[in-house]
């Protein structure tokens, strides 16, 4: 693990802000940014093929899954990936497989990418929006 991320693995796992204290109550939250903020109507992702960079505890991700779409979620924090883990099995959420990966290391294009909360960490921001634009497929989101 590259120095830089063992120090934020340390201070993220002492604060960590994802630790879901009710998933069906952040569910609703986030639906309604998707909807009402973002302009993305939840059928939008039937059928997608998407992404979730830096996905915690996967509440995006497992949205997407709900609606249909087909759902990588990663984090470097294999914390959060349990817990997205058992959500995903306690709510029969199919589509999501969950992953712990570091941010620079995904390999595939998808037709969706998100990534929340996660680019001011960085060292390089803008490397960061760079990289992820690159992961989308052409005519993706």
């Amino acid at each position: 693990m590259h120095p830089i991320s063992k120090k934020l693995y340390k201070i993220y796992k002492k604060h960590n802000p994802s630790v879901p204290t009710n998933f069906l109550k952040n569910k609703k939250k986030r639906e309604k940014i998707l909807e009402n903020k973002l302009k993305f109507p939840l059928r939008f992702f039937k059928n997608m093929d998407a992404v979730d960079v830096a996905c915690g505890t996967g509440d995006y991700s497992l949205i997407y899954a709900q609606n249909g779409a087909k759902v990588k979620g990663y984090d470097f924090n294999e914390n959060s990936i349990q817990i997205a883990k058992k959500i995903h099995k306690k709510f029969k959420i199919k589509n999501s497989i969950f992953e712990k990966k570091e941010f620079f290391s995904i390999k595939k294009n998808f037709d969706f990418v998100s990534c929340t909360a996660t680019l001011h960490h960085l060292p390089n921001p803008m490397k960061g929006l760079n990289f992820l634009a690159k992961k989308v497929k052409k005519n993706g989101f």
